[in-house]
Parts: structure tokens; C-alpha cells; sequence
């Protein structure tokens, strides 16, 4: 879980990986008062960061580290 600007970014977890032991699902983002929950990426492993407007992470099905925009732009791995 990431505080970023205000708004905390998160996985809500669909399922668990049982080789490393961490949850997987969609990468969420909603204000600090629980408010406004947004799916932005879906089907992504616990391990991501954000880094200045960049958020990276690692994909539950082929384990690339992706990265994209804040607003979800330009994704590439």
C-alpha cells in the first residue's frame, strides 16, 4: 500500500500466490477517506511501487514489471 498525493494506492486481492505467498488482483486507488475506489490495472501481483507520477508493477500472468502513468498512460513493460 502506497500514500501518494493523497490518495492511497493498494491490490485488492482476488487470489493468492501460493509459490511466494502474496496476494494478487487489481491495483486499486481511492482518497484517504475511503472514497472514490478506482480500479486502475487489473490482475496484478502484490509488488508494485509509485514512483513520481509512475506507478510500477509486476503482471500475475507473465511476471513482467510494467509501468505506467499516474492517470494509467503509457503503459510498456
Amino acid at each position: 500500500m502506497f500514500l501518494h498525493e493523497d490518495r492511497i494506492y493498494y491490490v485488492r486481492q482476488q487470489r493468492w500466490d501460493d509459490i511466494n505467498q502474496t496476494p494478487q488482483g487489481n491495483l486499486c486507488v481511492m482518497n484517504k477517506d475511503g472514497s472514490k475506489v478506482q480500479v486502475l490495472i487489473p490482475r496484478v501481483k502484490n509488488y508494485f511501487t509509485v514512483h513520481g507520477d509512475t506507478i510500477y508493477y509486476t503482471d500475475w500472468d507473465d511476471r513482467n514489471i510494467y509501468r505506467a502513468g499516474i492517470d494509467i498512460s503509457d503503459i510498456s513493460i
